[in-house]
Order: structure tokens, then sequence, then C-alpha cells
């Protein structure tokens, strides 16, 4: 997947570069980490979520947009910080001269981008507990969609309470689903953002007006892949019947519709931006397989 080498790329940047070395002046004082304690009381919090979204029918939807607000916001940002920093070195008429080292316009670019996602102090915290919260809340969906089959095993006859125990279930399996696709779509919307934050300032020397455009066009893209997500879910929705089955079935194709549109729109901007900045393939994967 075309995201984890982007991903893997910008988080190990090319410190060796003089580029990447000169504005990197903010040093991360420790690695992310969280105490033993924040397991179980994650685990709680998940199963208050859960409980409390399955009784008051507004709060999914409040939950489901707040979410993924999240991700745009904190992507845009990003892009927007990254399509600032190479504006300024061109509006300080730096750029050509860094683009004339041997790393070239791409690596020029690439340094920079990567440089100022570092100098973000949120950018060593957020992902990381973006991909943490992630898991744990799913592995408690997991546990609590077990424990109800099995207690809907273990009772006989009740057909009010099969009926319940059916739709735990399927609330259970549409909210592991919901909390997959967030995680993709936060590293796939702050990944898009940071190539949007390289690709805009080409041929842009207003910090406005780049700005303005790196907004314009990252939330086009947002739109239209939510757009597609969601039409995929509730038209398997409208011709699938309300078992359990069909609901993993929504989840899995939605999912994987959502992944390869993403990876499509990826694999665009990532040779649309290669193309821009007059580099070639082969110097692109260098700098993939150098980070």
């Amino acid at each position: 997947m075309l995201l984890w080498r982007l991903w893997h790329a910008i988080q190990n940047p090319p410190s060796q570069q003089a580029i990447y070395r000169r504005g990197s002046v903010r040093k991360r004082l420790q690695s992310p980490r969280v105490t033993g304690m924040f397991f179980p009381w994650m685990m709680m919090f998940a199963g208050f979520g859960f409980c409390s979204a399955s009784t008051w029918a507004w709060l999914p939807t409040l939950l489901i947009v707040s979410m993924f607000l999240l991700n745009v916001i904190y992507a845009l940002t990003s892009g927007v910080a990254v399509s600032d920093a190479i504006v300024k070195e061109k509006v300080t008429n730096r750029y050509p001269l860094l683009a004339s080292s041997p790393t070239g316009t791409f690596g020029t670019a690439w340094a920079t981008c990567v440089m100022r996602l570092h100098r973000r102090s949120s950018f060593a915290w957020v992902p990381f507990l973006v991909g943490l919260i992630s898991i744990v809340v799913a592995f408690t969906l997991v546990l609590i969609v077990l424990m109800t089959f099995v207690v809907a095993a273990s009772e006989s006859g009740a057909q009010a309470s099969e009926e319940v125990n059916q739709m735990i279930m399927r609330q259970a399996a549409g909210a592991i689903g919901l909390v997959i696709l967030f995680c993709f779509d936060h590293f796939y919307s702050l990944v898009t953002a940071a190539l949007l934050g390289m690709l805009v300032p080409v041929d842009e020397a207003n910090p406005s007006e780049a700005q303005v455009r790196t907004l314009g066009i990252f939330l086009t893209i947002q739109l239209a892949m939510y757009f597609v997500c969601f039409s995929v879910f509730f038209g398997t929705q409208t011709f699938g019947l309300p078992s359990l089955g069909n609901t993993v079935e929504q989840v899995v194709l939605t999912i994987l519709v959502y992944i390869i549109a993403r990876e499509v729109s990826l694999h665009w901007l990532w040779r649309v931006l290669v193309n821009h900045l007059n580099a070639a393939m082969p110097e692109a994967e260098a700098v993939l397989q150098s980070s």
C-alpha cells in the first residue's frame, strides 16, 4: 500500500539532509507513551460510549460527524502548514537555492514537508493516540460481540431476547467497522494533505492563495471519499436483510471500497506531484526507500 510507504517515509525523516537539519530546530522530548491504566480506562470509556450510542438515537450521528471532522481539521492544518513553509522559502528566494542542491526540487520539497510536520508538537502524539485508541476500542467492541454471542447461544427460546442480542451484535459490528474506517481515514487524510501542501505551491508564491487552494482541493477530495463510502454502506443496506452476517458484509465492503478509492487517489496525487516537480519516478522511489 502506498499509504504505509509514504507514512513510513514521513515518520523517518531525511535527517542527514542539510535542508531538514536547517529547519528542524525543535526536537521531541520523548517518544509517545501511555501508562498501564490507559487501557482499562479506555475500554470502560468505549463500553460506556457504545451503551450510550445504543440508547440515544442522535448520539451515533454526532460521534460519526465529530470523529471524521477531527480528522479533516487536523489533516487540513498540517497540509496548510506544509504549503505555507514552502511558499515562505519562495518568498525569501531561498527555495531556488535549496532546489539547486543534489537533492533537487523534489527532494527539497519533500524535506521541507517532513521538516514542517515534525516541527508540530502534536505530530508526535495525535497519530500515535489515534492508532492506539482505535485498537483498544475495536478490541473492546469485539469482546462485546463475543460476550453477546455466548449469552445468545446459552439462552433458549425467548424471541425478544434473541432479537435484542442480534441488534447488539449488529450495532457492535457496525461500530467496529466505523473505528477501523476512522483510523484509516486519519492516516489517509494526513498523507493526502501533506502531498497537497507540496503540490499547491509549485506555481504559487502567495501564502494566502496557497492556503485557500490547499483548503479547497483537500476538502473536495475528502467529501468525494466520504460520499463514496457512505453511498456504498447505505446502498448495500438497502438491498440487504438486517442480520448480523449482512452487517459484517456491509462493513467489510465499505472499508474495502474506501481503501481502494483512497489508494487510487493517492497514487494519482503522487504521480501528479512527481510530474509537477519535474522528477522521475526512480527519484521519487529513492526518496521513499532512503527514509
